[in-house]
């Protein structure tokens, strides 16, 4: 997992570029720099980038390197309401999706990976899928934060049990449907149905 400061010292404060090269467009249209970065390392470079108490902010809310905080704990750091940091938090998601690019990147991969599976696949099992998710295992609550804002509703984070799993569906319809599955089981054995 990349430590947040040191992985920060990586970019340039106010170019807003790494060090080694430009942005240049790879054979995708992706951003050369967004692909080789992968997700922490885009998230990272554009942390560095927003204003200190925007980073706090959404560093306590997706639980980087601490758990995740409330939005009433984070508002009692700064003497504000839980309302203010909600909307600091919007206003930072919502110049984060129009800004960068990785945040597209992020939806493209997902995006390829879903549309051969039809099961939900694990958080953790991304990263063996697609190396631009290397890190995430170990971040899996700064994962399901950013598919849950970022994404715009295209992917869900399930919870199974314990495990987090990224989907197409969201939970109220997984829930709802082995809500279903398990009326139909208990029907089979009322009808002592058989192979």
């Amino acid at each position: 997992a990349l430590d947040t400061h040191a992985s920060m010292a990586l970019f340039d404060r106010g170019s807003g570029h790494t060090r080694e090269n430009d942005v240049v467009r790879g054979q995708t249209g992706e951003s050369s720099a967004a692909i080789s970065l992968g997700l922490i390392g885009n998230l990272l470079k554009t942390l560095n980038e927003i204003e200190e108490r925007d980073r706090k902010v959404l560093l306590g809310r997706m639980g980087f390197n601490e758990p995740q905080r409330t939005l009433e704990d984070l508002g009692g750091d700064y003497g504000i309401t839980r309302e203010r940091i909600r909307q600091i938090e919007k206003r930072t998601i919502d110049r984060i999706i129009t800004k960068e690019l990785w945040d597209d990147v992020m939806r493209h991969r997902l995006s390829a990976i879903l549309e051969s599976r039809e099961e939900p696949l694990p958080l953790f099992g991304l990263e063996v899928v697609d190396d631009w998710f290397r890190g995430t295992s170990g971040k899996q609550d700064v994962l399901a934060y950013l598919i849950d804002s970022i994404c715009e509703k295209r992917f869900h984070v399930l919870k199974v049990g314990t495990v987090g799993y990224v989907s197409r569906v969201d939970q109220e319809t997984w829930n709802e449907k082995l809500r279903e599955a398990r009326q139909l089981l208990v029907s089979a054995v009322d009808l002592n149905w058989s192979e």
